[in-house]
């Protein structure tokens, strides 16, 4: 298991702006979600809530790195106290993680099994040059999983695929850190598209 000091991360943003037009605004995470955050991330991680104030984050980590993770959504502020405004996993949810999926996949693929000959017929009606099964992990995973399935649960409010921050930027951050435990469920994790 990955040791619990100068932990590092992978960020990963899903971004609902433009890149090149947010390159300049230097609250654009692509700027500040790299390897000099990890310091403060590992920090908030390790450190007791009652000792995380932000007073000790700014003198360790400078008032501008603290700030810019706050107005980035990363980190908030509550009275004088940092958490996590993101989500971030560490090592130690590896397992939870694992099991909360080992048991919900199942369920969710014997659903799908059951439809598998009205997915075959709608798979064997395109005529691009792909099997059936090549053509269904596209429209399984890209037009219901990452598009209709998304919808409906962001419609239901179960997940969120957007956030306004403070500096105008609509953006989803997820933060992993990186370790044997975690580097195989980060992708896992992630929309396959």
């Amino acid at each position: 298991m990955c040791t619990k000091t100068d932990r590092r991360f992978s960020y990963y943003l899903f971004e609902n702006f433009d890149p090149p037009e947010a390159m300049d605004n230097s609250l654009n995470p692509r700027r500040f979600l790299n390897a000099s955050a990890d310091g403060l991330i590992s920090w908030i991680a390790d450190t007791p809530e009652q000792k995380r104030n932000y007073a000790s984050a700014c003198e360790r980590f400078g008032a501008e790195n603290v700030d810019r993770l706050v107005s980035g959504g990363v980190v908030r502020c509550e009275q004088e106290t940092l958490f996590f405004d993101t989500p971030v996993f560490l090592a130690e949810d590896a397992m939870p993680l694992q099991t909360f999926f080992s048991d919900a996949a199942p369920s969710l693929a014997s659903k799908l099994s059951e439809r598998k000959a009205a997915f075959y017929a709608l798979a064997e009606e395109l005529k691009n040059g792909f099997s059936p099964e090549i053509n269904l992990y596209h429209i399984l995973c890209g037009m219901c999983f990452d598009g209709m399935f998304l919808e409906k649960l962001s419609k239901a409010g179960v997940i969120a695929d957007s956030r306004a921050h403070a500096s105008g930027l609509d953006y989803l951050a997820v933060i992993y850190e990186k370790c044997p435990e975690l580097n195989q469920l980060s992708d896992g994790l992630l929309c396959s598209y």
